[in-house]
């Protein structure tokens, strides 16, 4: 848990937010940064220019879309035939490792067992994972990934996070979600006041040592990361992700940042972006010389059932090589979700 990222002073102003992430290259912690204020800049002048004319607001007006309309895609979607192919196709379940063998009495064979299984669980995830770019893992019942009783403490651990976040970022007089009368307005989710909102985003980004502003009502948290119960071995060093972390990564791999996301009501929708950029140029590093091993990778842990209602993080899969990158963006870009591979996978607590 990356030491310089704990035990700092309490909502701090902090510029250099990425850059004391211990294992991470200077020019990718520049790239990234570079691409977000790209990304910030360009929506707020595609917005404004949306905006300029009479006949655009006319034409944004018939434009408009209702929530209910959003979910009723979003429900469709994930009914698909397609949505359920694709998910099914990069989704693997953990096995049981607590195997009551009655034709085996030694304890040393059993472990063997238990150990030759979580092998080949490996290298089934290995391979989803870099053919994928994106895997979901779903828990066995009967040998959890994570305790349910652990999750529990997670989950209520985070809300008291939130409540301190929140109210320290209220004394501060920090905008952090979306106001109450914006709030109230539930019918209908983009209007002529979306260039006002994104406005009121990007004059109240922020980052701190604790807590950072991924979109308005959005925020990503580190505060109390390095501490129980998010630090325990069943969560840092799980038995079925660690194997799996270190067969992508090698076995130095290290855990250099663990955040809590937190989602507010009406948040902001996030762009499309990468986590972490490619760590070389087409120039530097030609796609006709072949795809490099994975650097990072990031694993999430729902604390909450994911529903279409709260929406669900979206993924392009595969995306994870450039190319196929951008003929996803392409295909974004004209309105072909499924020719870009999108999946939103509905979360439970027993995925990851």
């Amino acid at each position: 848990l990356g030491r310089k990222a704990f035990h700092l002073p309490f909502l701090e102003p902090k510029q250099q937010y990425y850059d004391d992430y211990e294992c991470q290259p200077d020019k990718w912690g520049k790239v990234s940064k570079s691409i977000v204020s790209q990304n910030k800049e360009a929506m707020v002048k595609n917005l404004t220019t949306h905006h300029s004319s009479k006949e655009n607001t006319k034409q944004n007006k018939k434009q408009l879309i209702t929530k209910s309309q959003i979910l009723s895609e979003r429900n469709t979607r994930s009914e698909s035939k397609d949505q359920k192919d694709l998910i099914d196709f990069i989704t693997a379940y953990s096995p049981e490792t607590n195997i009551d063998l009655d034709t085996v009495d030694n304890d040393e064979e059993k472990e063997e067992i238990s150990r030759g299984i979580i092998k080949m669980f490996t290298a089934e995830c290995d391979t989803l994972m870099r053919e994928n770019g994106v895997l979901l893992i779903k828990s066995n019942e009967n040998d959890q990934m994570i305790e349910k009783s652990h999750l529990n403490l997670m989950t209520k651990e985070a809300e008291r996070i939130q409540e301190q976040i929140c109210e320290r970022l209220t004394q501060k007089g920090i905008l952090f979600q979306v106001p109450s009368s914006k709030n109230d307005n539930s019918s209908t989710c983009h209007s002529n006041s979306e260039k006002e909102s994104l406005d009121l985003e990007k004059n109240h980004s922020f980052q701190f040592y604790e807590v950072a502003s991924r979109c308005l009502g959005r925020l990503d948290v580190r505060y109390k990361m390095n501490e129980s119960p998010f630090n325990e071995e069943q969560v840092v060093s799980n038995k079925f992700l660690k194997p799996i972390i270190h067969s992508l990564l090698g076995q130095d791999a290290r855990l250099v940042y663990a955040g809590l996301i937190l989602s507010f009501k009406m948040s902001a929708d996030q762009p499309w972006h990468q986590d972490g950029s490619a760590l070389f140029s087409d120039t530097e590093f030609p796609v006709e010389l072949g795809t490099l091993p994975p650097y990072a990778l990031n694993v999430f842990i729902p604390l909450d059932d994911i529903t279409n209602e709260l929406g669900p993080t979206e993924f392009c899969v595969s995306s994870h090589k450039r190319e196929n990158a951008k003929q996803a963006m392409s295909s974004l870009a004209d309105g072909d979700e499924k020719k870009a591979r999108v999946i939103a996978p509905l979360l439970k607590e027993v995925m990851f």
